[in-house]
């Protein structure tokens, strides 16, 4: 893993802090009990939605653990009607007896702050979870900025169009290593960018850039997989995850969707703007370099509109495996 995308602080001291988790499964609730007790946190083991409800209204929790197959409701639509609920919900993390990769795409592409499998988890594995989700719930909140530069712009835009802002996406490629690693998964990394993004942001200011950085943003998340993920990299350039067995082919094939379906005019005043994305992409093996060292380490996009035209191809810019 990569040191550097993970919140820099000390440990965060769990003692007397309270902790809920919720499952419908008595005996793996008592054993996360039991698992927990260890860090001296106030630990509170609730069977449904309800009860969890009680309880914030009389204490907020620090940390919320929250069962995938909650009966009778998805945890996914739970998470949903807390988020609604309380503006201000501390981390929730995904449990799951599901090792399927698309229920951990499903996590985090619904705002979770990490995703944990059932199967032999370990309390040193459930602390681990705890302490990152903490410490980057609490660095989004103290680096939240205040007034409105290009980065809280960006920032504001990526929680409309529910794409994972640059200040998280470091830990969501961390649990996809960790998943990948442990089903000995390659993973496929496409790095997108909006090529006018500078003509327009030149001309037309932040605002008309922000506005067409958010068309391109709805025609990524409307063209993913079930088992994709987006992300913002940049103010011009998202990125595209594929949490699946991936080879070269089908990454090639991936890429020329996505450069057809992310190509679209767009109006600005009297001008039309012919959008055209650029992407290039690779495979992450198993065990390989993290997928933050991936990004940073692809092929430059083309410069301006005479490299571009003299540029290679999309599909020729999806290097081999690293």
């Amino acid at each position: 893993m990569n040191a550097s995308i993970i919140a820099q602080s000390n440990e965060i001291d769990f003692h007397n802090r309270l902790i809920a988790i919720v499952d419908d499964d008595e005996i793996f609730r008592s054993y996360i009990t039991i698992l927990l007790m260890q860090t001296g946190a106030r630990i509170r083991a609730l069977a449904c939605s309800d009860e969890l409800l009680e309880l914030i209204e009389r204490e907020m929790p620090c940390c919320i653990i929250l069962d995938h197959r909650l009966a009778p409701e998805n945890g996914i639509y739970v998470f949903k009607r807390l988020r609604a609920r309380y503006p201000h919900l501390p981390p929730v993390i995904m449990l799951s007896a599901d090792e399927s990769q698309t229920t951990a795409v499903k996590a985090f592409r619904n705002g979770f702050d990490d995703y944990l499998q059932k199967r032999n988890l370990q309390s040193g594995e459930i602390e681990q979870a705890i302490q990152r989700a903490l410490a980057n719930h609490q660095t989004s909140r103290c680096g939240a900025p205040a007034h409105d530069t290009p980065k809280g712009s960006s920032a504001r835009m990526d929680l409309i169009n529910n794409i994972i802002p640059c200040e998280e996406i470091g830990n969501i490629f961390m649990q996809v290593e960790e998943i990948a690693d442990r089903n000995a998964r390659d993973v496929g990394a496409l790095a997108i960018r909006l090529s006018q993004w500078e003509q327009i942001l030149f001309r037309f200011g932040k605002k008309s850039a922000d506005d067409a950085m958010t068309h391109f943003a709805d025609r990524l998340k409307a063209a993913l997989l079930p088992n994709e993920i987006c992300g913002r990299l940049t103010d011009n350039t998202l990125c595209c995850v594929l949490v699946s067995d991936v080879d070269a082919a089908h990454l090639r094939l991936r890429a020329e969707a996505l450069q057809s379906a992310l190509s679209f005019t767009l109006p600005i005043y009297s001008v039309r703007y012919e959008v055209t994305p650029e992407i290039v992409g690779t495979i992450r093996s198993p065990g390989g370099k993290d997928l933050a060292d991936v990004f940073r380490q692809l092929p430059p996009f083309a410069r301006n509109d005479d490299d571009r035209r003299s540029a290679p191809k999309t599909q020729e810019n999806v290097i081999p495996a690293v």
